[in-house]
């Protein structure tokens, strides 16, 4: 009896892939773009002083200017920017299947050199920071408290060459004192947490298992007992070590 083959199972994708580039889109184009989707009925929902009037954005000059698509996201970006601390774009982020719905978000470079969005932020005589995304219960002497998962505002590895690339290539960067607060929900001094518009968007992305990478099991086990060199990748998560993105 000939043997049969068994059909091949189809790849799966691995989550990291080449960095991707901005879309080869005049900004004129882009811009139009946009603005079509908002003509189309898609609302800008930002937390910070704008929010009452959030076309008003593009007014003052946050119309975007380069497009990003990365794992059906879709980014929106103006030029580059910075301020006293941080330097940073406005990005406008349209998350899949939510396509109304259009989140502004201040993307910046942190001191650790990692591209970031702020989740919110504190200005005061005595306080000036970026907040620095969801919050995490420790225990530490005995004493409950909340730490920044500073992690949950880190950007795509996928993009943050792009948006370096971006940034580097800029001849002239506006200085811009206002859009944090255009932007962002100011908080008091004391308020770790971020707000529900920060949190909001990934607890319903993070609800759905296909955003998980690999629908949220693990990707990588020990087949040997303290053994490291027994450890062993599920298909397509490999780390590819040598044309990798690192």
């Amino acid at each position: 009896m000939p043997k049969r083959r068994a059909p091949e199972r189809p790849p799966i994708p691995t989550l990291l892939g080449p960095s991707v580039s901005a879309a080869d889109l005049s900004s004129r184009r882009v811009n139009r773009e946009f603005v079509a989707r908002l003509d189309a009925g898609a609302k800008i929902l930002p937390a910070g002083s704008t929010r009452s009037r959030p076309r008003r954005l593009l007014s003052l000059g946050y119309e975007p200017r380069f497009k990003i698509e990365l794992f059906g996201v879709t980014y929106y970006l103006t030029d580059v920017r910075q301020n006293e601390d941080i330097r940073f774009f406005v990005a406008y982020v349209i998350l899949p299947g939510a396509e109304r719905r259009i989140y502004p978000r201040i993307f910046y470079k942190d001191i650790s050199l990692v591209w970031r969005s702020a989740s919110h932020y504190a200005r005061s005589d005595h306080e000036n920071w970026i907040g620095k995304g969801d919050v995490t219960l420790i225990v530490r002497d005995g004493v409950e408290m909340v730490e920044s998962a500073e992690e949950t505002t880190d950007l795509p590895l996928e993009i943050q060459t792009t948006l370096e690339g971006l940034s580097s290539q800029a001849k002239k960067i506006a200085y811009d004192n206002d859009a944090v607060a255009r932007i962002l929900r100011r908080g008091p001094d004391d308020r770790v947490e971020p707000y529900r518009d920060f949190t909001d968007p990934r607890r319903r992305a993070q609800a759905d298992p296909r955003n998980l990478i690999h629908h949220g099991r693990p990707i990588a086990r020990f087949s040997r007992k303290n053994d490291p060199t027994s450890l062993r990748f599920v298909k397509g998560f490999e780390p590819d070590l040598a044309d990798g993105i690192v």
